[in-house]
C-alpha cells in the first residue's frame, strides 16, 4: 500500500503493511519536505539504533508503531518488542 499526499510545501509518504493479527507490521516514516522527520509526541523512544528515532529528542517519527512479543506467554517487559524497529545505517546518522 502506498499513499502519497503532496502540496507545494509538504509531502507525506506512507507505505507498509499493517496487521492486527499478531504478525509483524512495517510502517515507513512520515516525511515532510526534504526527508525531514517529525516528532510524534505520543511515542517516546530511547532506541537510538532505530532509524525512526529522533536521537536528539528521544521520540519516534512514525504515526504509530506495532508492539509484539517473541514469547508464547509474555509475562514481563523483556518479552515485548517494537516490531516497527528498523536498524539505523551509518548513512542515516
Amino acid at each position: 500500500m502506498l499513499l502519497l499526499v503532496s502540496t507545494d510545501r509538504i509531502t507525506i509518504v506512507f507505505s507498509g503493511i499493517l496487521s492486527f493479527t499478531g504478525t509483524p507490521c512495517r510502517i515507513e516514516t512520515r516525511r515532510y519536505g526534504m526527508n525531514e522527520k517529525k516528532k510524534n509526541p505520543n511515542i517516546k523512544c530511547s532506541v537510538t539504533q532505530c532509524k525512526n528515532n529522533l536521537v536528539t529528542q528521544s521520540y519516534c517519527s512514525l504515526d504509530c508503531i506495532c508492539v509484539g512479543t517473541h514469547e508464547v506467554n509474555p509475562t514481563v517487559l523483556e518479552c515485548t518488542n517494537c516490531d516497527s524497529f528498523v536498524k539505523r545505517t551509518a548513512a542515516q546518522d
